[in-house]
């Protein structure tokens, strides 16, 4: 570690390197069959003790979310029964934790598991993941509001998801304009693919967009302060 290097996140100086996502998301090759590394040239950050070796429980818990999606690959399904299913049978309380009053819903037709999911606690995940990528890719530290979103989960409320889902739906024909000159980046794309975009002075708003494990989606705006105060809300229910 560089003296005087300062964390991505704060002004505080930085003492190890964080992973950036967490590295417990990349499989290691002995839970997959065809002994696959997915650990190729992780991304790093300066970071303080807050935000590296204090947020090891929420990074864990992130994980158990991400791999759990019905539209992801094979990777997360190795990760889910491989690392997920050690650490639960290790602390059986985890799986309580990560999947809160689980139910059976219909998605296209198809019967999937759907759960609550703590969004202070995912937003707060992605929004350090999106704040590392930023500092990574443009040695940026962005230090306004971040909104975090994703097509990936909707609100458990009826009236707020069909707001939300409205929303979404804008966001989702918005993202390609955005991001008409911006190819994805990352070493292990089976894992973890992402773009960034900066706004010019005058703009309103900034994007980092990631997807997890082929499938699941998610969308960090970071927008103005007063723009961040129409955009906030909302309870996740995963899927």
């Amino acid at each position: 570690m560089k003296q005087g290097s300062k964390c991505y996140a704060c002004d505080s100086e930085a003492t190890s390197r964080e992973h950036a996502p967490p590295q417990c998301l990349f499989p290691q090759s002995k839970d997959m069959r065809d002994g696959r590394s997915h650990r190729k040239d992780l991304i790093t950050v300066p970071a303080c003790d807050e935000h590296n070796l204090s947020k090891s429980k929420d990074d864990e818990y992130l994980m158990m979310i991400l791999v759990a999606h019905f539209e992801n690959n094979d990777v997360a399904a190795a990760q889910m029964s491989g690392k997920v299913l050690r650490a639960w049978e290790r602390r059986p309380q985890l799986a309580h934790v990560a999947v809160q009053k689980p139910r059976t819903v219909l998605v296209n037709g198809k019967e999937e598991l759907a759960f609550l999911v703590d969004s202070k606690r995912f937003d707060r995940a992605m929004e350090l993941i999106a704040r590392a990528l930023l500092f990574h890719e443009r040695s940026i530290r962005w230090e306004g509001p971040c909104i975090v979103w994703s097509p990936s989960m909707f609100p458990s409320n009826y009236e707020t998801a069909r707001n939300v889902l409205e929303t979404s739906r804008a966001l989702m024909e918005a993202i390609p304009a955005v991001f008409v000159d911006t190819s994805f980046s990352g070493e292990n794309p089976d894992v973890f693919k992402y773009r960034v975009w900066l706004p010019q002075p005058d703009a309103i708003m900034g994007f980092v967009e990631m997807i997890f494990y082929g499938g699941f989606r998610v969308c960090v705006i970071m927008p103005t302060s007063e723009l961040a105060n129409e955009l906030k809300g909302g309870v996740h229910e995963q899927s």
